[in-house]
């Protein structure tokens, strides 16, 4: 909800400032401030529940563990609470939410839609560091229709995809990614375990708001039904349908570490020939072909197609273009910011237990270097093939269809 329209609501209170944080299971929201160079300004979301910047008037006793503001380092399950000693920000507001007042579900997020391997964490990064966006690592809660199926789901080998959101939950309710904060996530989502996917993600939106969150998982595209639960969701959501040549994905799968035993898991297991060989353009047809067919269901102006070579090319020209189809605002501080996806709490590796949430290539190297990208051919034998074989024609065509040659 924009600030004029929080500072007018019915049932609500609010001294003039930007936004704040809605800590729901307190129906109160705490607006804090820094005085910078003089002037009273607003800090991020992000940083408001961080560490040491917590006033002892609205300091809750800890009750429910997820919801305490202050590091989770500091919360326990039993009565009481901790004070830690106030630093330069202090509480400018107190936003109470009257009972019958319905709460907003925050921004409808952008979700990215790809393949593995196109450039996305990097854009999503990049994205996220705009002033009115906020990235996330993989969420992933599209996969199921409730948070107990999608935990049960996330066993053995998928345990890892459940990584972003125990990051996600942890930086924004514990202020922090520390193993305390991952313990006290967990805590997060057994509490809300009967609860469906949708209601969870829309929470978080209402953690974040009114910054849109911009969210990346590549199983959001394996199927038809995970995207229909995000359109069921969000009816108002904006898709950017990221692409990269076949080749390069494929390529890119193949070489990465652990990468054959993705294309495994995905069943990217090519039959055709009497025998079984190991091939990634099966998975970049079939999750780019569902999004294809899902956003033939969608709104021409909630939806966009980018070539993720044409961003790291001209990342100003294609940033620009983004940032005017939603909305954003554009401006040179804008760009900067966008410019440094390192500058992300979640560009670096996380705490035992829930290191990844990303590509572990960009997590090891998250900066961004803008760099001439060239694709390569959709003719010729493919090299992960011991039998030569190249394209099939369905794939070829696809590509056509996206401008490769």
């Amino acid at each position: 909800m924009p600030a004029h329209d929080l500072a007018t609501s019915p049932g609500r209170a609010l001294v003039d400032v930007k936004r704040g944080i809605w800590a729901p299971d307190l129906q109160l929201s705490i607006a804090w401030t820094r005085l910078v160079h003089g002037n009273i300004s607003r800090i991020s979301p992000r940083m408001l529940i961080e560490r040491h910047f917590v006033s002892t008037e609205v300091r809750p006793t800890v009750g429910n563990p997820e919801v305490g503001l202050c590091p989770a380092s500091e919360v326990n399950d039993g009565p009481g609470h901790n004070t830690p000693t106030p630093s330069l920000y202090i509480v400018l507001a107190i936003v109470i939410q009257l009972p019958g007042v319905p709460m907003t579900n925050g921004c409808p997020p952008l979700f990215i839609l790809c393949a593995p391997r196109s450039f996305t964490s990097l854009l999503a990064a990049m994205l996220g560091q705009h002033p009115e966006a906020y990235g996330v690592p993989e969420l992933n809660l599209f996969v199921e229709d409730t948070l107990q199926e999608m935990v049960g789901a996330m066993t053995d080998v998928y345990a890892i995809q459940l990584h972003g959101l125990l990051r996600t939950v942890a930086e924004l309710y514990a202020g922090e990614q520390t193993i305390d904060a991952i313990d006290m996530a967990h805590r997060w989502i057994v509490k809300r375990i009967d609860m469906t996917t949708g209601e969870i993600y829309k929470e978080l939106c209402r953690r974040v708001a009114p910054l849109r969150i911009v969210d990346k998982s590549p199983a959001n595209s394996a199927t038809l039904r995970r995207l229909e639960r995000i359109s069921q969701a969000f009816p108002d959501a904006c898709y950017l349908h990221l692409i990269r040549h076949p080749f390069d994905m494929s390529k890119s799968l193949m070489n990465l570490q652990g990468g054959q035993i993705m294309a495994t898991l995905t069943n990217s297991i090519d039959h055709s020939q009497g025998y079984e060989v190991l091939d990634p353009q099966i998975l970049w047809y079939r999750l780019n072909r569902t999004v294809c067919d899902f956003l033939a269901t969608v709104s021409d102006r909630q939806q966009m197609k980018l070539r993720g070579e044409d961003l790291l090319n001209d990342p100003k020209q294609y940033l620009q273009l983004i940032c005017q189809w939603l909305g954003w605002s554009w401006h040179d501080s804008a760009y900067e910011a966008m410019l440094h996806p390192d500058d992300s709490v979640y560009a670096r590796f996380g705490p035992f237990g829930a290191q990844l949430g990303n590509d572990p290539n960009f997590l090891k190297s998250p900066i961004f270097k803008q760099r001439h990208v060239s694709t390569g051919s959709l003719l010729g034998a493919l090299p992960w093939r011991p039998d030569n074989q190249g394209f099939f024609p369905h794939v070829i065509e696809l590509a056509n269809s996206f401008g490769y040659e």
